[in-house]
This record gives structure tokens, sequence and C-alpha cells, in this order.
């Protein structure tokens, strides 16, 4: 929690928490009061802080790239409930995917002294990370490209689940599949992941762009009316989508154009999350257990404060399953297939 955040839970300016920091004989006794009880409350050392940072208690920092997907909230519901077990306070921080705004973060994170880090999507480089290391901060990397052999990793094989959901389809006799993807993080294991199941099935897929920022809802739908504009001998028969959000989307466009679903087209989601429980046709869907990657990052990094000497980075890879809706024509009885 920094500056601005203490200040709005204690109904003050950021000045004045600095000068109870710092001056602390210049303030109001009562209002002094108040300032060092909520920061009491939230877990920081008012005693130890030095150049106006307050130092975490028993810290633990950790970067998502937002706060509007719900997969990142059950990310850092399970952090926490590592955490709380063992009394660590977690901050959380958010990068909206920016490099520069990700690097000022981790500078703040080690001017407030905080124990250690989970940094989810990261893009930070070699040089960023080799920084880290120089100034002895632990932290792991969450949901970043698996194989990475230089640091701690956890992370959930996206490529297999991308693998498993396009083989499903492809079982089904589904032969024009179009990927809707978005260059970001995951991209390269979702795009092998597609390709290895299409090999084996001696055919190809097509892909749409996405441009940053378009795969939610309104993504979703702006992406169904360009299939919709397409002619029909060359709109594809089945979608990948990355997402739910983006998965319901598309539903609410094609059943405005009267394309049925999965009757005309079917639509399967790579990622889900807590909305896709209230699609209007029940989706075929990847089941991420962000949940638990956040829960097996956080005993991850509890390994290396106890393990100090430790420098073998560690890697755990986290398989997702697929979950057999009815967006896909599906007529088997299986709920869901698991790995």
């Amino acid at each position: 929690m920094n500056f601005r955040e203490i200040a709005a839970k204690a109904g003050v300016s950021v000045a004045t928490i600095s000068r109870v920091i710092n001056q602390p004989n210049s303030v109001l006794p009562e209002t002094r009061e108040k300032v060092l009880c909520v920061m009491k409350e939230v877990g920081y050392n008012v005693n130890s802080a030095k150049g106006g940072n307050v130092v975490p208690v028993n810290g633990i920092a950790v970067i998502v790239p937002s706060a509007i997907k719900t997969e990142y909230n059950s990310f850092i519901q399970g952090i926490i409930s590592v955490t709380s077990r063992r009394n660590f306070r977690v901050s959380v921080f958010y990068s909206n995917g920016e490099i520069e705004t990700e690097r000022q973060l981790i500078h703040d994170i080690l001017n407030y002294k905080y124990k250690g880090g989970i940094f989810m999507e990261t893009n930070l480089s070699n040089g960023d990370a080799h920084e880290l290391h120089l100034k002895s901060f632990p932290f792991v990397l969450a949901q970043c490209a698996a194989g990475n052999t230089k640091e701690n990793v956890c992370c959930i094989n996206v490529g297999e689940g991308a693998y498993l959901l396009t083989k499903h389809l492809l079982e089904l006799k589904y032969k024009h599949i179009m990927l809707m993807a978005e260059e970001d993080s995951a991209f390269v294991g979702i795009s092998e992941g597609c390709k290895r199941a299409a090999e084996e099935a001696k055919v190809g897929i097509n892909r749409m762009s996405l441009e940053k920022g378009e795969n939610g809802f309104k993504g979703g739908m702006k992406c169904a009316k360009r299939i919709v504009d397409m002619p029909k001998e060359k709109r594809p028969d089945a979608v990948l989508c990355p997402n739910d959000l983006f998965a319901i989307g598309m539903l609410r466009m094609f059943e405005s154009q009267k394309i049925q679903v999965p009757g005309d087209i079917a639509v399967a989601s790579l990622r889900d999350n807590e909305l896709g429980e209230v699609a209007s046709v029940e989706l075929t869907r990847i089941i991420c257990p962000f949940n638990r990657l956040g829960m097996m990052s956080a005993r991850m990094l509890f390994d290396l404060f106890e393990d100090e000497q430790e420098d073998i980075p560690q890697e755990v890879v986290l398989q997702p399953k697929l979950e057999i809706g009815k967006s896909c024509g599906n007529d088997r009885d299986i709920v869901a297939e698991f790995l």
C-alpha cells in the first residue's frame, strides 16, 4: 500500500502522511494518532521508515497487469490464502501491461523494503531481473513463458490448453477454425498448441489478430461483426476466443445477427472466468487454475525466504483442463476431460 492509499484510508492528504513520518510534532495529536492507527492496521512499521517511505512488516509485493480481469483476482486470492497463514501482508500493484510502469513499481517496491515479490505476466528483461538479484530481492515470475531456466517460474501450460481445445474441435469435424489472438505473453504458447493439434490432423488454422485491449466483451462483438461481414464461404466454422468475456461478446453479436451457435458457427474459449457461467450458450472452454497458480507462486516465494542460498531456479507448471459445454455442438455425455 502506498502513501496515496494510506492517506485515502485515513482521510488526510499525502503531505500529512509525510509529516507524520518525518515531522510528527508538526501534526495535530488526534490526526497523527489516526494516521498511525491506519499504518499499524495495514502492517507498516513507521519507526523504520526512512526518506518518506514506510516499511511493510512481512510485506509481499504483487504486480499484475490489470485490476479488471477476474482471473487476476483469483490469482491474488490464491496468494493471500497462503500468506495470511504466515502473517504476511500482500500489496497489489497494477502495471497496465506497460514495461516502464512495471519498472517504476519495482523501484518503489525496493524502496519500501518489501521482503519479496510475485510478478504476473511480466515484461521485465533479463537485465531488470539481474538488478533484482544484485539487491538480493527474492521474486517469482508467474505466468511467464515456461522453460525460463534463469528465474523461479510458476505458470499454467496455456499451450497444452490450446492443444486440447483445438483437438476437440477437430474431433468434432470442424475444418475451418479461426484463432482470435492478441500478441501478449501467452501468445507463443497458445499458437504452438493450436499448431500442434492442426498438424496432427493435417489441417490449417487461420488467425485474426487483435489489437491491444481488444480481448474483452467489446472486442468479441467487434470481431464477431467482422466474421458476419465476411462472405459465407470464407467464414470460419469454429472460433477460438482468448477468454470467456470475449466469447460472450461474440455470442451477443451472433445472436443479434441471427447466426446460430453452434448451428452456424462454434465458439470456444481458451481461458475461463466467472462471467462464463452466465453465457447464453454453455461454453466449451479451457479451465485455467489461477487460484492455484497464486498459491503455488506464494509457496515458491516462501521457499526462497527459507533457503536464501538456493541458486538453482525452480519451475512449476500447472495443467489446465478442458470443460465441454454446448457452444461447439458436442453431443457426448462427457462433462469434462481432465489431463
